[in-house]
């Protein structure tokens, strides 16, 4: 019965680059990431040098830290902060699920300066079992999102929000969020710049490097400016370009690659998601799309 339940485990290791900014090593702008299923496995006690945050998205886990017993449901948040020894086991035979990442502490130093305007320690989180829903669906899609991918600007301004969230609301002495002053003109270099590279593959600290501002405040200007994230904007800009194009009789998958989207597929997800209606749907031949194209915003 032991050899069945441990067949259904299953784990996915794997390292990723992230926007750290220049004052960050190449190590330390890297974050590792799993994403695993364990019911018989049972973790001896031990640290990371690394924090060790995640989402239980199936199942309850439980582990010894800091000379308790913790308890970690489905939809729980996980935090474990670096050099503290853990173990972690199934808490029922059904076994547990979830998506972890082990961030470098200075990159979570540097997005908690970043968050309230001046330099902080490394934040430390005292509870390592924490029941936030909302943070936990934000881990998840994050997770997701670093795994798939190949967009610079939607991976980097979805973990510094996210994580950022996570420090302001979790950590002791959360980080209170900086004033952002309105600055219409960094915003307007950011616009352009988005229009004049509407197909490249755009990161956040491109962007932050025209301003000379933080990325993470940058991020935050722009959304309270626009109401989007620069990633929200420049797909707003791609497929309001796509529009024109497939309507000019362009191939749709040709349409794809010339607005810098990963695939045939991924370009089909963003355009419904905007429009309601597929990018077949939305050329000429389709007479019901071509009569009301002009009420597709």
């Amino acid at each position: 019965m032991k050899k069945v339940l441990a067949e259904r485990e299953k784990a996915t290791f794997w390292r990723t680059n992230v926007s750290g900014g220049q004052q960050l090593s190449d190590q330390q702008q890297q974050i590792a990431l799993l994403r695993a299923t364990y019911v018989t496995h049972t973790f001896v006690p031990h640290m990371h040098e690394t924090f060790a945050v995640g989402m239980i998205e199936q199942g309850t886990e439980t582990f010894h830290y800091r000379r308790e017993q913790h308890v970690a449901p489905t939809s729980s948040v996980v935090a474990v902060n670096p050099g503290e020894v853990h173990t972690g086991s199934a808490f029922t035979e059904v076994g547990w699920s979830y998506r972890m990442y082990y961030p470098d502490p200075a990159l979570f130093q540097r997005i908690a300066s970043d968050l309230s305007g001046r330099t902080r320690d490394v934040p430390f989180f005292p509870q390592p079992v924490i029941p936030d829903k909302q943070i936990a669906q934000r881990l998840h899609l994050l997770h997701s999102v670093l795994e798939t991918s190949n967009s610079l600007l939607e991976r980097e301004s979805l973990l510094l929000t996210t994580f950022a969230d996570l420090i302001a609301r979790h950590a002791e002495q959360p980080a209170l969020s900086a004033r952002v002053r309105v600055d219409h003109r960094a915003v307007q270099q950011v616009r352009d710049y988005l229009h004049a590279h509407l197909s490249d593959n755009v990161s956040l600290e491109q962007l932050a490097g025209l301003t000379q501002m933080s990325t993470y405040y940058l991020l935050r200007l722009f959304q309270q400016t626009t109401g989007l994230s620069p990633h929200a904007y420049l797909m707003q800009l791609r497929i309001t370009r796509a529009k024109a194009l497939l309507l000019a009789g362009v191939p749709i998958a040709q349409v794809a690659l010339d607005m810098g989207f990963a695939d045939q597929s991924h370009f089909t997800r963003y355009f419904k998601r905007l429009l309601g209606v597929t990018p077949g749907q939305y050329m000429p031949h389709h007479n019901i799309i071509q009569d009301n194209s002009l009420y597709l915003f």
